[in-house]
């Protein structure tokens, strides 16, 4: 069985398809709005399948980047430490924790190199 990711790619790819057909055809007869209307349409189609693609990545980094709050919360003894994850912790429970925060907890730092 397939994933919503296959499925969304399987008939995002039909409705684009049909688009560019129908925009193809009209360009040939020389319709230019017919064809600007499904080039917008296509357009709108991509815009649609990102934001749900990206809520879906959005919903996923904030299951794990509360799985490891909580596994943080649960786990660590050392008071500085700890200290830490509780402000994060607090941030989480009211909301504030900002995404790119969120991605910050689930990947490593990268030191930047000058030329």
């Amino acid at each position: 069985m397939s994933n919503i990711f296959d499925q969304l790619d399987k008939i995002y790819n039909e409705i684009d398809s049909d688009y560019m057909g129908k925009e193809i055809a009209a360009r040939s007869k020389g319709a230019h709005k017919k064809e600007a209307q499904y080039f917008n349409k296509r357009i709108f189609n991509d815009l649609a399948y990102f934001l749900f693609m990206f809520t879906r990545l959005e919903d996923r980094v904030r299951n794990l980047s509360d799985t490891l709050i909580d596994y943080k919360m649960a786990t660590l003894t050392d008071w500085k430490a700890r200290r830490v994850w509780e402000i994060i912790d607090r941030q989480k429970k009211n909301d504030s924790l900002h995404f790119m925060n969120r991605v910050a907890l689930l990947t490593q730092k990268a030191e930047l190199i000058t030329i």
